[in-house]
């Protein structure tokens, strides 16, 4: 990981960084709040949080260190649960490219 990756790891709430990895890693889901603030639902996302200081460093990870393809709405956050986030996303390109080369 990159200096600039580990300042904004490094702003990430205690709390939701063991959650923000699995999903993000193997697309584990997070809880509710976390996965209302994936999906861009905002009044889902202020319902569940019980601190709102907390959402704009999430954000601001999501927005910088977060694959784009992760989040940003229910259809994204969904199908990158299915795929089995990015491990599952890198095995598949992985054996792809095993099966031509």
């Amino acid at each position: 990981m990159s200096d600039l990756g580990r300042q904004r790891w490094a702003k990430v709430p205690d709390q939701f960084k063991g959650g923000l990895e699995l999903y993000i890693d193997e697309g584990v889901l997070p809880g509710n709040a976390l996965t209302a603030l994936l999906e861009n639902d905002l009044k889902g996302t202020y319902n569940r949080f019980d601190d709102y200081a907390n959402i704009l460093p999430l954000l601001q990870w999501l927005y910088w260190g977060a694959p784009a393809p992760s989040w940003g709405s229910p259809v994204a956050v969904a199908s990158w649960n299915a795929r089995g986030g990015a491990m599952g996303v890198m095995g598949r390109k992985v054996a792809v490219e095993g099966l031509v080369g």
